[in-house]
């Protein structure tokens, strides 16, 4: 019977053994090299991962927190200018409630020269009466009146729109105190031409009336010019006067500033 024998070893020499050793430590040591630097790069990967995030979050915050502030500032501007505005109306509506009450107010009240007998005899032309009327600051303040205009005149009813005549705008300088009565002869009303008898006998059956209109512009304590007008329906038999309901007619206007100062204040476009 044969025995097998193992195999013996193949027998190398002192130098090819540490030639052989040599060799596995440098692939060794290349691996581990080729290893830690692959590690180094994910390591790296990783950290530049992470450093975008951290970019891309700042990034959005930074975004975020800016429209945050744009539209803080904007409402922030936007309450400044509401109250600017706020404040500039409530110093312009205290101006003027101010020129409102602190102001003169004149009240015109017309009277016939003369009353006339309802049965006759009726005046001859040249004896027309005129329409004549006083003037009360009702106001808190006197009055300088600048301007005057009046205008009578036989009609069924008030025309519309107001007729106006420039050459009947006169310039006045009638000072007025508060709750003081100021008359104006000369500014006093004269029919022309004067009454027919035929207008007399429509005055009589009433269907027509006597109707007479004034126009003021006047000043007072402040910077401002008053401009007011108004229509009344005169009685000549019984010598009264009666106010008028014409949105057309009555009026009452505050201007910035004052006419004896130079600023323009053409009472005609009252009547336009």
């Amino acid at each position: 019977m044969t025995q097998n024998n193992p195999p013996s070893k193949k027998y190398r020499s002192p130098p090819h053994q540490q030639k052989d050793n040599a060799t596995a430590k440098a692939i060794a040591s290349l691996k581990s090299a080729l290893a830690k630097e692959a590690n180094a790069n994910r390591n790296q990967e990783k950290r530049e991962n992470i450093w975008d995030k951290v970019i891309q979050v700042a990034t959005l915050i930074f975004v975020v927190l800016t429209t945050i502030g744009i539209f803080y500032q904007a409402k922030i501007l936007n309450n400044t200018d509401t109250a600017m505005h706020a404040s500039a109306k409530a110093a312009i509506d205290s101006t003027k409630a101010v020129t409102s009450i602190e102001r003169p107010y004149l009240f015109v009240l017309p009277k016939p020269s003369q009353n006339i007998s309802r049965d006759g005899p009726f005046p001859a032309s040249d004896k027309t009466p005129t329409i004549t009327y006083s003037i009360t600051d009702l106001g808190r303040v006197p009055a300088i009146i600048r301007a005057t205009y009046v205008d009578c005149f036989v009609d069924s009813t008030p025309p519309s729109p107001p007729r106006f005549f420039p050459e009947k705008v006169l310039p006045s300088l009638i000072a007025i105190g508060i709750n003081n009565v100021g008359y104006a002869p000369e500014f006093g009303c004269t029919f022309d031409p004067p009454l027919t008898l035929f207008e007399w006998d429509a005055l009589k059956n009433g269907t027509k009336n006597i109707y007479f209109v004034y126009g003021l512009v006047y000043e007072g304590a402040l910077d401002a010019t008053y401009i007011s007008r108004a229509i009344f329906r005169i009685d000549p038999f019984s010598g009264k006067a009666f106010p008028v309901d014409a949105t057309s007619y009555n009026y009452d206007r505050t201007v910035s500033g004052r006419v004896s100062q130079g600023i323009s204040v053409p009472i005609a476009v009252l009547f336009n």
